[in-house]
């Protein structure tokens, strides 16, 4: 009986190898890649499957529940082998019993937080030293989705336990009164449509979605607004997805990054060779996050979860204002014609963004970008070049802020000079911020100083030069006085 499993299971893991591998050969990317590509369609076909044939209502909760936590181990099983599931699986039930019965409401955000990121900080330098610094999608990729998760949960249980007036209108809109039972608990960790790569959501957002109260909060009128806007807001994101495939398969694949760590390239080229190559490759990058984020956006509008309704400010509008947006990590138009640094941070990883806000930002009395910054970095790993990255954003922010502050009301509301501003800082955004994200993908410290070696510091440089132009010749003025 154990030898028939044993060939059952190499055999279903063979015919899944075979499929990666042709996949992979078709369209020229590598195995880890390939999978993910796959998982994301799987995705896609289970969501269209789960809404149709397990319709959101409070009566099917604990079958729509069940279908999430197959379906999640189904394609951890796909990408990582059954180890590392059979693992990770294992560290979230330890977590749940632990925090329920061992930990005090009034601690359990505390521990969550670091324990979770205790061990996601393990797995992620284990990553990093069996990787050897190659960026790839592995098994460190759903654990730090899961910190994300499991710690939003802790807080929000937490924030249920306090005085309300103490709180703000996001902790108390996503406070969970009712500890989750252990098979809501695993759904929310480990559903199919953003257990991989995302996006982020509450606990609360969760369990409505899988009840259907966020429908049931509807009227007729308004359920139909609601999928008429479902039906565009997919239309949108598969014409950006085949134009983010087109990029991300065939042009991208002329420009690759791993040229930014060859010695031989940069030591054969020129400053203005090496930054115009930088500039278009870290730019073409941009499209491979772009299809993995709007897969899984369409996975889930699909599987029914996204819908935005807020009943408090339709009222005070007298509008019907429905949308997808909870299902959203990036605003694709925003960053690409975005003149300054903050448009782009608002806009990028948008719900990982509303993580760091919910869990850190916002309960924190001082220096709340520093600490936000530092917990995104923790987050992230420890690999040096995406340490040196952050950095840089947070000297790149520094300097934005400082010549907003200085420049912008300087430039009259309607005057010529606005598009010419405007275009200036739309160069001067994209052009900084792929230098300076140059490192997040290159990872090894070495290789990062020897690649701003090759370009002479001229970021570095040129922004400390800038800034004490800005800060002696343009002191800061008041907006309403400009």
């Amino acid at each position: 009986r154990v030898h028939g499993e044993i060939t059952t299971y190499l055999k279903s893991f063979l015919m899944s190898s075979i499929i990666v591998e042709t996949f992979c050969s078709l369209v020229s990317v590598d195995e880890a890649t390939g999978r993910l590509v796959l998982s994301l369609i799987m995705s896609i076909i289970l969501g269209v499957v789960f809404q149709s044939a397990i319709p959101p209502h409070p009566s099917l909760s604990n079958t729509r529940h069940g279908y999430q936590v197959i379906a999640g181990l189904a394609l951890w099983w796909f990408n990582f082998g059954i180890v590392w599931t059979l693992a990770i699986t294992t560290g979230i039930v330890i977590l749940y019993y632990v925090g329920r019965n061992c930990v005090t409401m009034a601690n359990i955000h505390i521990w969550s937080l670091v324990t979770t990121l205790t061990v996601s900080s393990l797995v992620l330098l284990y990553s990093q030293i069996s990787q050897s610094g190659y960026v790839t999608f592995d098994f460190s990729s759903p654990v730090i989705i899961l910190v994300q998760r499991i710690t939003a949960l802790s807080f929000s249980l937490r924030d249920a336990r306090c005085n309300h007036d103490n709180l703000t209108h996001l902790q108390r809109k996503n406070a969970v009164d009712v500890t989750p039972s252990i098979l809501e608990y695993t759904s929310y960790c480990l559903c199919f449509q953003g257990n991989l790569i995302g996006p982020f959501c509450h606990f609360k957002e969760y369990r409505d979605f899988i009840n259907g109260l966020h429908y049931s909060k509807l009227s007729a009128y308004e359920k139909r607004i609601a999928n008429i806007s479902r039906y565009s807001t997919i239309r949108r994101c598969v014409a950006q997805l085949i134009v983010c495939t087109l990029i991300s398969v065939w042009i991208k694949s002329v420009f690759p990054l791993s040229r930014l760590s060859d010695k031989g390239f940069l030591g054969n080229n020129s400053i203005i060779v090496i930054s115009i190559y930088t500039i278009i490759s870290m730019d073409l990058q941009r499209y491979s996050f772009y299809f993995s984020w709007k897969m899984t956006e369409i996975a889930n509008i699909l599987a029914g979860f996204g819908c935005e309704y807020d009943a408090k400010e339709c009222a005070n509008s007298g509008q019907t204002k429905l949308g997808w947006g909870a299902a959203t990590n990036v605003n694709i138009w925003a960053v690409e014609t975005a003149t300054n640094l903050p448009t782009i941070i608002k806009s990028w990883n948008i719900r990982t963004q509303n993580w760091l806000y919910f869990i850190c930002y916002q309960r924190v009395s001082k220096h709340k970008a520093e600490l936000t910054f530092a917990m995104s970095a923790l987050w992230h790993g420890f690999y040096p070049g995406v340490q040196f990255a952050l950095v840089n954003i947070i000297l790149m922010s520094l300097l934005s802020s400082r010549i907003t502050k200085s420049l912008g009301p300087r430039i009259h509301k309607g005057s010529y000079w606005v598009p010419v501003y405007n275009l200036i800082g739309w160069v001067w955004v994209h052009t900084v911020l792929s230098y300076a994200l140059a490192p997040f993908f290159i990872r090894e410290l070495g290789a990062s100083v020897f690649y701003y070696h090759s370009v002479y510091f001229w970021f570095h440089i040129f922004s400390f030069a800038i800034f004490i132009v800005v800060k002696l010749y343009f002191p800061c003025r008041d907006r309403k006085q400009g």
